[in-house]
């Protein structure tokens, strides 16, 4: 990308929570926030000594535009310091209001969503020439601005009917991976894989009502690898960034950290055994998938690695729990392990593979549906702008471990999922 001149720009939300039943126009509380930073600023609108535009935007909340910026490191650390400056506002602003009989504190959030779910708040700028066909420059960043939010999202974890019509939501910064709670109504989620440093915190949802029960702290950086014990008592989760798991009690949010040893791993995902003995987890950089005994529930107790043959992705056991297919995403290839003596027994190939991301069991446990990415980057390339193809949903037969259906599906095939069954499936046959 060609260097460039850009900003970034933020519009905060504003709230005065008075010590008593008084209503004051938000007009005045933002007038004694803009005096904090500029004396006589009314009406609110002035340019910082850093070069930053501060501001009443339409719709009366303060909006705070970086000055122009070459990199993001410069960008990010600006927009930063606007944060600070506005929160340095607040004592002043308060102050000022007590001497008016107006006792109360403000607040300002910085969000990207308001209560209905409307989407507004954040947008970049960029720098150009007055000559430049403003129509041309339109055409092409209308599909960035649209295709935008696919990729890097609004930080919400929705809840969708049948009809694919969006019933509830939570707000959530960055979640991932996502596992339901066999015996309760709750949901637990996980940071995304393409956050670098997000909250060190997994939530728990009720899926019901679709409402922010807790969020655990877990410690440890990049918690994105996450199952729950069939039992229903506990929930693992696994960070990208060490070598370490996290057992939480779901009763009273009870964290238990367990080491894991060897090579850095990547904890990527892990897969729980129909009979809630085995606890296998993707080690993606250490080419590893990890075997932890759950037999004593919430106590994982490391059992052996089973080698793999580069970039265990995910894995699913079969529903006899007899076998598990892994995906190995940097060798385009998905493996087979055999559990009773956990050693490799075969290893899939084939031009339908390319970048194999997750996997599932159908619900009547005769094949492995596989999403295939079809990406040109490498495994931790997760912005999707390097297509070699179509994505793709390939399905393999258990008995005869050989492929017989692939459907486009799409942009990025990444993630997975499938409807629990209402009866644990059979043994894997011939297929037809």
């Amino acid at each position: 990308m060609k260097q460039r001149i850009f900003g970034l720009e933020n519009e905060y939300g504003l709230i005065f929570s008075p010590n008593g039943r008084i209503y004051l126009p938000m007009e005045k509380v933002l007038g004694y926030i803009f005096e904090g930073l500029i004396p006589n600023s009314w009406p609110s609108n002035a340019f910082l000594v850093n070069g930053a535009r501060f501001y009443q935007d339409t719709g009366c909340h303060p909006e705070y535009s970086t000055p122009e910026c070459d990199n993001i490191l410069d960008l990010v650390v600006h927009d930063k310091a606007g944060e600070r400056l506005l929160e340095a506002c607040l004592p002043a602003a308060e102050e000022r209001l007590r001497e008016e009989g107006l006792s109360g504190e403000i607040y300002i959030f910085k969000n990207n969503t308001d209560s209905l779910g409307n989407t507004y708040g954040c947008h970049e700028n960029f720098l150009m020439r007055r000559d430049v066909d403003f129509w041309k420059v339109t055409e092409q960043l209308i599909p960035f601005f649209v295709t935008r939010q696919v990729y890097s999202g609004a930080g919400k974890v929705l809840k969708l009917d049948r009809s694919n019509k969006i019933v509830g939501s939570v707000d959530m910064e960055v979640p991932g991976l996502m596992a339901l709670d066999p015996h309760a109504d709750l949901l637990i989620v996980a940071r995304s894989m393409s956050a670098v440093n997000p909250p060190k915190r997994m939530a728990i949802i009720r899926r019901s009502d679709m409402k922010l029960l807790d969020e655990v702290d877990v410690f440890f950086p990049r918690p994105h690898a996450i199952a729950i014990d069939p039992r229903g008592h506990y929930a693992y989760v696994g960070s990208l960034g060490v070598n370490q798991i996290a057992s939480v009690r779901l009763a009273d949010s009870e964290v238990k950290l367990v080491d894991v040893d060897g090579p850095y791993h990547t904890l990527t995902q892990f897969a729980v055994s129909p009979d809630g003995r085995w606890l296998l987890a993707t080690g993606s950089t250490s080419n590893q998938l990890l075997v932890f005994d759950i037999a004593d529930e919430g106590n994982p107790k490391y059992s052996r690695s089973v080698a793999q043959v580069g970039g265990p992705f995910e894995s699913a056991f079969t529903g006899d729990g007899r076998q598990v297919f892994v995906t190995n995403l940097d060798s385009n290839a998905v493996a087979v392990v055999d559990v009773a003596t956990w050693s490799g027994t075969a290893v899939i190939r084939g031009p339908q593979f390319q970048q194999p991301h997750g996997i599932v069991l159908s619900p009547d446990g005769q094949d492995f549906w596989v999403s295939n990415r079809y990406q040109g980057g490498g495994m931790h390339d997760h912005e999707g702008h390097h297509p070699t193809g179509s994505g793709t949903a390939v399905s393999i037969c258990i008995a005869t471990r050989m492929v017989d259906g692939e459907v486009p599906v799409g942009h990025y095939a990444a993630g997975m999922s499938v409807a629990h069954p209402a009866s644990a499936p059979p043994a894997p046959k011939p297929c037809k």
